[in-house]
């Protein structure tokens, strides 16, 4: 209760650099506004990790955690184009989280347990439509649903997602030769049963080394809208917290 009135006051603020990192890399896979084409398929096995935590780092300042904290995700991702304008898309992420040794005893907050949790993240469906391709220049539209998989385990307080329904509309714009690709996008995400509101901005870029080798950068922002009630759900492991505001 302690921690939970201190972080309400603090307007969650906290952010786990790394998580957010993972998930700015699983956001980005399915922002861009180009299409597969009528018949073609696209799959990808991804595995990433976060290094083990014991501290989140805020805008202005840091909060221990009393137990070190892992999270590791297997994701499948894949596309499916259903004429040449149409994408339908499936996003399935498998996690592997892990509460570990204690760190700190000193902190005056309830301990929780260590142990593992092996399940679904939060699965999502989506389709992209691509209204504009003229000389590289691309313009479409995403809508993602989310739907809630993801578990939370009481005694380690270990969360693989948010267990929400979401819908996340968007818009998006790109630009493609055979060297070099760059796009942006803007999506506003609406969670059904928390009533949790997030606006999404990123942008990626690519170019080509060779044949078989491409270099890219991604980065994404995002930023909560409704704040009312924010910092209950807080858990001691720092994972899938309402109202994370990344700037």
């Amino acid at each position: 209760a302690v921690l939970k009135s201190y972080i309400y006051r603090k307007n969650m603020k906290y952010l786990l650099s790394g998580l957010l990192f993972v998930l700015s890399l699983q956001l980005g896979w399915g922002q861009s506004p180009w299409a597969q084409g009528a018949g073609k398929q696209y799959h990808q096995l991804a595995f990433n990790t976060v290094l083990p935590y014991s501290k989140l780092f805020g805008l202005e300042s840091s909060l221990d955690l009393p137990r070190q904290v892992s999270d590791v995700t297997l994701q499948y991702y894949g596309e499916l184009g259903i004429g040449n304008k149409l994408t339908l898309g499936l996003d399935v992420p498998f996690k592997f989280l892990k509460t570990g040794d204690m760190v700190d005893t000193t902190l005056a907050i309830s301990f929780n347990e260590a142990g593992s949790l092996q399940t679904f993240g939060d699965i999502e469906v989506f389709a992209k439509y691509q209204l504009l391709s003229i000389n590289g220049l691309a313009f479409g539209l995403l809508m993602n649903v989310g739907i809630p998989t993801s578990s939370f385990q009481a005694e380690t307080e270990l969360k693989s997602g948010f267990n929400a329904w979401k819908v996340r509309p968007g818009l998006r714009l790109g630009y493609a030769n055979s060297q070099l690709y760059v796009y942006g996008f803007g999506s506003y995400a609406w969670d059904g049963e928390e009533v949790f509101n997030r606006i999404y901005l990123g942008a990626e870029i690519g170019l080509r080394l060779s044949e078989k080798l491409i270099i890219a950068a991604f980065l994404s922002s995002f930023q909560a809208i409704e704040e009312d009630g924010i910092g209950l759900d807080f858990n001691l492991t720092g994972l899938y917290i309402y109202g994370q505001q990344n700037n």
